[in-house]
């Protein structure tokens, strides 16, 4: 898939942060074969907080909400 390349193990990932990996990125979370590990979820203003928290594993998300 092109914007990703597979680490060894097949575990690992490397994304190319502009739209052609990040869509690639979209697609393989949306079919199924790429499941994130979350373990904590942020409002954007609450940044300081998020990065604070981590524990173990995973990502910890921050949302943004569009106004308009």
């Amino acid at each position: 898939m092109a914007g990703i390349r597979q680490m060894t193990g097949g575990r690992r990932i490397l994304v190319e942060a502009d739209r052609l990996g990040l869509t690639a990125l979209q697609e393989l979370v949306s079919q199924g074969p790429l499941t994130p590990t979350v373990v904590a979820i942020f409002p954007l203003r609450q940044t300081s907080e998020a990065q604070s928290s981590k524990s173990g594993p995973g990502k910890t998300v921050l949302t943004v909400v569009s106004r308009g």
